[in-house]
């Protein structure tokens, strides 16, 4: 009697682990793709798919869910120096934003999101080797400062007649 308890409380909880995996949660930043023994099988919750964010139900063991963010993201670039028209050397610090558009097709060429902001890092840095002095077309007059006009953050309503915040 008490081997078939050992052996029912054994079953039991090897169905509970495999039922909790069976279901995953893509949220509305999230798109995700699900493989079946490592093959694309159908994309969640990106544009254009039939399945949108929330509960969804996939084969434990057999099938992965891989997420994928959807938001917009970015990363700092070196400084390169840009030369301006009127010659004048600019060192120019930029970002780069993107953001993952058809996840399928980034699984395809990436696999993984470290190979792909590998890849972009990659791609991005060898546009800075190839090309280490820019022409720029504007004056240094032109480019904006960094330095801001404080009077862009001021109140400028009127104020209430009363004396109160308008």
């Amino acid at each position: 009697m008490q081997r078939l308890i050992i052996i029912g409380g054994v079953v039991a909880a090897a169905l509970i682990v495999i039922l909790a995996n069976a279901f995953y949660i893509v949220s509305l930043d999230q798109q995700a793709i699900v493989l079946r023994f490592g093959q694309y099988q159908y994309a969640v919750n990106a544009d254009g798919s039939q399945r949108g964010a929330g509960l969804h139900f996939k084969v434990p063991v057999i099938e992965n869910v891989i997420y994928y963010d959807k938001r917009n993201m970015g990363f700092d670039l070196d400084s390169a120096e840009i030369i301006a028209a009127d010659q004048q050397r600019l060192n120019v610090d930029a970002i780069a934003r993107w953001r993952i558009k058809d996840p399928t097709q980034f699984f395809r060429a990436a696999t993984s999101m470290e190979n792909g902001l590998a890849q972009l890092r990659q791609g991005l840095a060898a546009g800075h080797h190839l090309r280490p002095a820019r022409q720029c077309d504007a004056a240094y007059q032109d480019v904006p400062s960094v330095e801001h006009d404080d009077s862009r953050h001021r109140d400028h309503r009127r104020p209430h007649p009363s004396g109160r915040p308008a």
